[in-house]
């Protein structure tokens, strides 16, 4: 860097480190030396013109659902001017982008919408850590910079509550593995970290932090502008076709599909557009089938649940609440309720569809893996726990006997090392299906008193007699396992 001694104040590499450890969930460290050569300047960014009119306000334009909705209501509710800033990964994005904004100066002539679009992308092979959970600081940091040189302070960053709010929606969304791209907590340490950096600092917003999605989408009805749903793209698996620009099964694919139905905006969401239809066409055992069932079964305990019952359930929501609200009882109802009419949502839609389909449930003639048909069955109302060990006990009764195939085993500590060979190959896929449970193999009795009840552990028996499976079945019986 150009000034070391800036950069390395105290105050401010704390900030950095808490703002980007709480993102990541991974743990920091910098140390900043003098930049060579010793007189390079700052360059400008590149977009940045002289305006032929005078923004206010910043938006983070992604070419999403929800940033399109922000854009909408500053323009047409609010009658703000904003720059759109955008990071482009891949031209198929940048496209969509640029497209969305050229919609934007049509349904809204009064604004001309600056876009301005800059490279960030991956280079070589796909990387190992797939979350990207850092990218908000970049898209912020872009943002930032953009406000810095147009003297602007308003910085909006744009998503919904339920996915702010971190809370596991479903299964594999846990951690940082969920969003916290607008989580209030990065947002108040982001905003701490700029006022070190800045005089005056810019002010970062979420403009849809109380809102579900469905909610968000209904500003485009309210401004009867719902065709611009159908220019956005909201897969997390960037890669898709044009024809197909959503795989239809990643979280996002998800809740947009149920938004748009609760906000009646369906007819510009065409399922056409998705490759998989999650409502009937089959859904592939393994993670994506058991994120969508998860889905369902968080709106369903959530609809049953007490206000209490929410807070104790999810812990995720006192992060959510910020030391130093004036009134943080407020916001811990306003959190509440938001996730009771996320759940209220997803809950009709999913009724309502099977109203739709009762004729296909009579016959039978929707596959049996699509999700009307597994609600229906009551998939949602299963154990995840039970699941989980129905599939560790299926990976086990085809590897064992293959393992033990030419030879037969010789003890219990044999059994004990082949099956952890096996569960070790499965750990991966497992761990992408319910991250949410973890097992253990232990080769000595244990206290399950005091064992941890998220971690499922599998003791193996050496059978040589039937009392001895007697003997085994029993003691099973009265440790009241799975």
């Amino acid at each position: 860097v150009s000034d070391p001694a800036f950069w390395s104040r105290a105050g401010l590499i704390t900030s950095l480190v808490d703002t980007l450890s709480f993102l990541t969930g991974d743990n920091f460290a910098f140390e900043f030396v003098k930049g060579s050569p010793p007189t390079a300047l700052q360059h400008p960014l590149p977009g940045i013109e002289p305006f032929h009119a005078s923004p206010d306000c910043i938006i983070l334009f992604s070419g999403g659902a929800d940033s399109l909705c922000a854009v909408v209501e500053k323009v047409a509710q609010e009658n703000r001017r904003p720059i759109l800033v955008s990071h482009r990964s891949t031209p198929v994005l940048d496209n969509r982008q640029s497209q969305l904004a050229g919609y934007l100066r049509k349904y809204f002539p009064a604004w001309y919408f600056p876009h301005i679009s800059l490279w960030a992308h991956l280079r070589g092979a796909e990387a190992e850590d797939f979350t990207q959970r850092s990218r908000s600081f970049l898209y912020l940091s872009l943002a930032v910079a953009v406000a810095h040189q147009t003297n602007i302070t308003d910085i909006y960053l744009a998503d919904n509550g339920v996915v702010s709010i971190n809370i596991p929606t479903n299964a594999q969304l846990i951690g940082t593995n969920a969003s916290r791209t607008t989580h209030p907590k990065f947002l108040r340490r982001a905003q701490d970290l700029f006022s070190l950096i800045f005089d005056p600092p810019p002010s970062v917003m979420n403009p849809l932090e109380f809102r579900t999605r469905a909610e968000a989408l209904e500003i485009l009805k309210t401004n009867r502008c719902e065709p611009l749903l159908q220019e956005t793209i909201s897969c997390a698996h960037s890669r898709q076709t044009k024809l197909t620009p959503h795989c239809g099964v990643c979280s996002q694919c998800v809740d947009r599909r149920f938004a748009s139905i609760a906000a009646h905006i369906e007819d510009n969401d065409a399922v056409e557009r998705y490759k998989t239809d999650i409502f009937r066409d089959a859904i592939e055992d393994g993670p994506e089938r058991t994120l969508v069932i998860s889905y369902i079964r968080f709106a369903k305990d959530v609809r049953r649940m007490s206000d209490e019952e929410i807070f104790s359930q999810f812990s995720e929501l006192m992060d959510c609440i910020i030391p130093g609200d004036k009134d943080a009882t407020t916001r811990a109802r306003e959190l509440v309720n938001l996730i009771r009419r996320h759940a209220e949502q997803v809950g009709k839609v999913m009724e309502e569809q099977l109203k739709q389909s009762s004729g296909s449930l009579f016959e039978a003639s929707l596959p049996e893996a699509s999700l009307i048909r597994l609600v229906a069955a009551g998939s949602h109302n299963a154990n995840p726990r039970s699941v989980f060990a129905i599939k560790i006990a299926a990976r086990l009764k085809i590897g064992i006997p293959k393992a033990f195939r030419s030879k037969r085993a010789k003890n219990e500590a044999e059994v004990q090392e082949r099956s952890d060979a096996i569960l070790a190959g499965a750990h991966d896929e497992l761990d992408r299906e319910l991250p949410l449970l973890s097992f253990a193999s232990i080769s000595t009795k244990p206290d399950f008193s005091k064992l941890d009840h998220g971690v499922f552990y599998i003791e193996m028996k050496y059978i040589k007699t039937r009392e001895r499976l007697n003997h085994i079945l029993t003691e099973i019986t009265r440790r009241n396992c799975i």
